[in-house]
Parts: structure tokens; sequence; C-alpha cells
């Protein structure tokens, strides 16, 4: 619970100097971004850490990747894995500014887990593809991104020691809901 609490700390602190330094640019012009670095901070809180970064192409299209690190161990579970993403996103006014943007992405997940009281572990590689629908704000540089939509998960297990562990993986298999949520900084 500590270690939960800590990682908590560091990002509402990381956020408050982020929001705190966007908000006395405010009042500069925007400028035309080709570059966008983004990390969810959603994934600091879960033990995922991801890295991103989107490259305009046009004005309103932009291309990108990312790869996240998968590090969870509390209590009686832990998991280890990585991922990779590409994405690309169309914003209905103009790339990385304020606006309406969908994004096609895909990726890929491999993990191992394991559930430190019973001793069962369990490995899966996932493969996904996601359309969202969401909208960018942006002040200066820094730029948050909100979205909904749907993903497609195919998950192929192996080495499951647990059949009940195995079936809850298996649930998951299929059409998922997706959150798109991001904080950015565009160059």
């Amino acid at each position: 619970m500590m270690f939960f609490l800590r990682k908590i700390k560091v990002i509402l602190f990381c956020s408050l100097i982020l929001v705190s330094n966007s908000a006395f640019s405010q009042n500069q012009d925007k400028e035309h971004s080709r570059f966008n670095v983004t990390m969810s901070p959603i994934g600091f809180i879960l033990g995922f850490y991801n890295l991103g970064l989107d490259v305009a192409v046009t004005k309103n299209v932009s291309l990108g990747f990312g790869g996240a690190a998968f590090d969870y161990d509390q209590n009686d579970a832990s998991v280890d894995g990585i991922g990779l993403n590409a994405k690309a996103s169309y914003f209905f006014s103009e790339v990385f500014n304020d606006s309406w943007y969908s994004t096609f992405d895909v990726g890929m997940i491999d993990l191992d887990g394991e559930n430190k009281d019973t001793g069962d572990t369990a490995s899966l590689e996932a493969t996904s593809m996601s359309l969202k629908l969401g909208y960018m704000w942006r002040w200066t540089n820094f730029n948050i991104q909100f979205g909904f939509g749907v993903t497609k998960l195919d998950i192929d297990i192996s080495n499951s020691t647990s059949v009940d562990l195995q079936n809850d993986l298996e649930d998951l298999d299929g059409v998922n809901p997706a959150l798109d949520f991001t904080l950015g900084y565009a160059f």
C-alpha cells in the first residue's frame, strides 16, 4: 500500500508542476509542433510505465509508436512484461492543438504473472486493435488527451497452471471498452 501511495504522490507532484508551468505561459501563441511525447499517468498507478512519440505528417494526421514495461509486484501477485504499439490519429482541427481526434492503433503485449500464495503462473501474448474518439487540450507545449473507444483483444495463454486464471484471462478475449488518457509535451 505504501508503494502505491508513493506513486500517487510522484504523479500528483509532476502533474502540478506541468500544469502550473503551462498556466504561466497560456497567453503565448501555440506553435505548430511536429512531435508530441506522451505518457499515461494511469499506468504509473497500476504498475506499467509507458512512453510514446507521435509525429505530425500533415496538418491533421499524426503517426505514432510507443512502448510499455510492466512491473507489478503487490501483496500476492506479480506481473512482468513488455508491450509495443503503433497508431495513426486524425485531428479534426489541427494536429497537437485543441481539437477532437480519432485514433486507430495496433499493439502487442507479452506478460508473465505469478500468484505468490498459490504458486500459480501464467504467460500470455496478446494483440489488440483499438478505435478511439477523444479531445486534446493544449497549453503552449503541455497537452492532455482524453477519449473513449473500443478495443479487440486476441489473447494467447501459455504455461498457465491455474484453470481459474486461464478462464479469467480468456474472458477478456474479444471486444472491450478502451480509455485514452495521456499527458504530453508537444514541440
